[in-house]
C-alpha cells in the first residue's frame, strides 16, 4: 500500500528560500542622505545612496555619478531609492559639483553643441539627475545635470516653480512603476514642458 506524499517534504526547500530571501532583504539597509562636500571647484553637499552596513556598505561616489554598483539593484529596491530621492524636492542647497557631462553612456551622442550657462546645482536637481543614473543608467537623453523649457530651451534650474513641476512627471512615473512592479526601460522625463540639457 502507498504512503501519502508527505506535503512538508516539498514545501520545506521553498520555505526555507523565501525566509532566506526575507533575511537578505532585511539586512539589505538602503537610505539616501546629504552630506557635505568639497570638490576641487567648490564647497557644497551631495546626495548619496547607502546600501548594506558595516564592511559591506556601498556609498555612492560624492563627485561624479558612477552608480554602477547600485544599477544592478532589484527594480524594487530602486524604486525605493526612488522615493526617498523624491523627498529633496525642496531643497534649494548647491552641490558641491558643477554642471557637467555626467552622462559616460557609450550610447551617449550629445545634441548640444555648447556647455549650458548654469554655472551650479541644486541638491532638488541632484535628486532627479541620481534617479536617472540609477534607473536609465545608459539613456542618452540626458546628460547634464540641467533642467530646460523644451518650448523655449529657457534653463530652469533657479526657477523653483518649474522644477515643482517636474517633480511630478517624476511622481506619476514612481506611482505608476509601483502599480506595475517594474520599471521601464524607455526614458520617460523628457517631455513636451520640460526635459534634461543634452
Amino acid at each position: 500500500m502507498n504512503r501519502p506524499m508527505n506535503l512538508s517534504f516539498f514545501l520545506f526547500p521553498f520555505l526555507i528560500a523565501i525566509f532566506s530571501q526575507r533575511q537578505t532583504q532585511e539586512k539589505l539597509n538602503i537610505s539616501v542622505e546629504k552630506v557635505s562636500c568639497d570638490s576641487k571647484f567648490k564647497f557644497g553637499e551631495k546626495l548619496v545612496i547607502r546600501i548594506g552596513s558595516g564592511k559591506e556598505e556601498k556609498v555612492s561616489p560624492l563627485k561624479n555619478y558612477d552608480l554602477k554598483d547600485f544599477i544592478k539593484l532589484t527594480d524594487a529596491e530602486k524604486l525605493s531609492i526612488v522615493a526617498q530621492l523624491l523627498k529633496y524636492r525642496d531643497d534649494n542647497s548647491e552641490t558641491c559639483l558643477l554642471p557637467f557631462n555626467f552622462n559616460y553612456s557609450k550610447n551617449n551622442k550629445s545634441n548640444t553643441q555648447k556647455s549650458p550657462a548654469a554655472k551650479a546645482f541644486s541638491i532638488k536637481v541632484d535628486a532627479l539627475y541620481m534617479i536617472n543614473r540609477l534607473c536609465f543608467f545608459e539613456a542618452p537623453y540626458y546628460t547634464w545635470p540641467v533642467i530646460v523649457d523644451a518650448r523655449t530651451g529657457a534653463e530652469v534650474n533657479d526657477n523653483a516653480a518649474a522644477i515643482s513641476e517636474y517633480y511630478k512627471v517624476y511622481d506619476e512615473w514612481l506611482k505608476e512603476c509601483l502599480q506595475k512592479g517594474v520599471i521601464d526601460k524607455v526614458f520617460p522625463f523628457n517631455t513636451n514642458t520640460y526635459k534634461w540639457y543634452h
